[in-house]
């Protein structure tokens, strides 16, 4: 990089000043001024750090970390030293959940400042979104060592405590955070989301409230409103509260679609389905308009999966004969997590939720940082699937409370089937099965985050996924042998409860207990697009909802019909 040309006193007065206006139009959402600012400082010095570090945090809030992420690499790129430039941009990759890059920001913000909470913090969540829980756990330990009092740093270390499954840890400091900085808006919804994932909804609803008080716009406060409140009428104050949201939220950002899906969610609870249809679809468009998706590359990706694993393939694994792993898999929303609350509300069961570790533990084997070639997997040797399942489990393990068995729900398991039974022959493998239209009418109204779902924005691209994951179900149907999957109807677990979950409790060689109808009262955290909805006792009204939006969804039936593909 060249070096900044010379600048005179006065230039560099005039520079500062200028850096300094941009920087407060950032920070009161006048974006076009900024921009504006950030040209005129580029005249005086051409590749300045702060110029990329507006413009990347400009494009955050407006797009999402994966169009900032450039640009908070030029700002780390031209300014080395700067511990923030290093913080932010591995901020931005745990956002797009590239962990192995952010640990490396945040190590090198570490080298700079070894006592920075932020960047030890930042090791922390980085170690434990590759599932290395025990680094990741003493970066925790120096964290909490240098008595941490700044607003921002006390959150991250609620969501380090939170990501490591310390949850009462998590909402004590949170607690701390609020009564210490009760006008800090961020702490505060942290608070509510991560009081309502453990299932304290009255202390969710009041922080929900606080939150919107100080920020009346905050479109992730208002939408989890919409999703554990009520409406009493259209002109209903939270109705309203909404509605002035989408008034003064920037046409193309992130807030428009978490406020956009608000709305949608107030619409339908007030019973006027096409409204809250139509702001469905404006957010998916929304969502659309920001993102590439390949579907054409998705579905090579699958029908090589169902082209490579053979029942000779699988035959020939030599993987660990350990059966603590209980994988439940499925399509988003298909009530996975449903399950999983069942499982874990047994005394010898603990869960991690998506944890991701298996495709992680795939990736390190591979030296690969990116997509894993999926398909080639099954080239693998027989001693390498045993040391995959060796080093998955031990990461399972450390995740959580050590049971005799762990739940993993991870979603794109479902991919990896066949890598799974090669390396761990002996290990639960639950299906769960709902009506293709409900759940595809789920996934699109539930505004799921991460690239994998990028499928969900449009009917034709969510129709044409569906169908090909039904064609890959029937594959392992037919080349797993039997007894490695149990394969469970949403619609009749919901109809049979207490037949249903024991059936389930079977498969899983898991004796009957009576805490596992009593689900919704366990403490365990949940991530999930809909957090109330398991917080519930079973109910039946999520069954053939896809009728009542028959019309909106037809592009979808013509692809799938309407009939329930039965197992074959």
């Amino acid at each position: 990089m060249a070096a900044p040309k010379r600048l005179s006193n006065t230039q560099k007065k005039k520079l500062r000043e200028t850096v300094d206006r941009a920087q407060h139009a950032y920070q009161t959402g006048r974006y076009d001024i900024c921009e504006r600012l950030c040209k005129q400082v580029e005249a005086m010095q051409p590749e300045h750090a702060d110029v990329a570090f507006l413009r990347g945090a400009m494009l955050l809030a407006m797009y999402g970390a994966d169009q900032a992420i450039p640009f908070m690499q030029q700002a780390a790129e031209r300014a080395p030293k700067r511990i923030e430039f290093q913080i932010n941009l591995g901020t931005m990759y745990m956002q797009d959940m590239q962990f192995r890059l952010a640990l490396e920001c945040f190590e090198a913000a570490e080298k700079l400042d070894a006592k920075s909470s932020l960047a030890l913090l930042g090791c922390c969540q980085a170690l434990t979104g590759l599932n290395r829980h025990a680094e990741a756990r003493e970066y925790l330990r120096r964290a909490r060592a240098l008595k941490i009092k700044q607003p921002q740093a006390l959150m991250n270390l609620a969501l380090a405590c939170r990501d490591l499954g310390d949850m009462n840890d998590a909402l004590q400091v949170l607690d701390d955070l609020s009564s210490r900085y009760p006008e800090f808006t961020q702490g505060v919804y942290t608070k509510a989301l991560t009081a309502m994932q453990v299932g304290d909804v009255e202390t969710a609803r009041e922080a929900i409230r606080q939150t919107l008080a100080l920020d009346p716009t905050h479109a992730q406060a208002l939408t989890l409103m919409a999703e554990s409140g009520s409406f009493d009428s259209p002109d209903d104050e939270g109705v309203a509260l909404i509605r002035h949201a989408l008034d003064v939220c920037p046409e193309v950002s992130r807030d428009r679609v978490y406020t956009l899906n608000a709305m949608a969610l107030a619409q339908r609870k007030l019973g006027d389905h096409d409204a809250a249809f139509d702001y469905y679809r404006q957010a998916n468009e929304l969502r659309a308009s920001l993102r590439d998706y390949d579907i054409d590359a998705a579905l090579r990706d699958m029908d090589q999966i169902m082209l490579r694993y053979t029942p000779d393939v699988l035959a020939r694994s030599e993987g660990v004969s350990d059966r603590t792993p209980i994988f439940v898999v499925g399509l988003p929303r298909c009530g996975s997590t449903l399950v999983e609350q069942i499982l874990v509300a047994h005394s010898q069961v603990s869960g991690r939720g998506e944890i991701d570790a298996f495709s992680s533990v795939l990736r390190e084997q591979l030296e690969v940082e990116g997509d894993i070639d999926v398909a080639g997997l099954a080239s693998m040797l027989p001693g390498q699937w045993a040391d995959a399942g060796r080093e998955y489990i031990e990461r399972l393990r450390k995740a959580g409370p050590d049971t005799p068995f762990i739940v993993d729900k991870s979603l794109n398991n479902v991919l990896y089937l066949g890598a799974i039974h090669c390396a761990m022959p002996h290990a639960r493998i639950i299906h769960v099965r709902r009506h293709p239209l409900d759940v595809c009418l789920s996934i699109y109204t539930s505004n799921i985050q991460g690239s994998l779902y990028d499928y969900a924005f449009k009917l034709e691209t969510l129709g044409a996924y569906c169908l090909k994951y039904l064609e890959v179900m029937r594959h392992w149907r037919k080349v797993l042998p039997a007894g490695v999957m149990y394969e469970l109807e949403y619609e009749q677990l919901v109809a049979d409860q207490k037949g249903e979950t024991r059936g389930l409790l079977d498969a899983c060689g898991l004796p009957w207990e009576d805490a596992c109808l009593d689900f919704q009262k366990a403490r365990q955290r949940v991530n999930t697009a809909s957090i109330m909805q398991v917080r519930q006792s079973m109910y039946t009204k999520s069954v053939a909802r896809w009728k009542r939006y028959e019309r909106q969804l037809q592009p979808l039936i013509d692809i799938l019909g309407t009939d329930y593909p039965p197992r074959d």
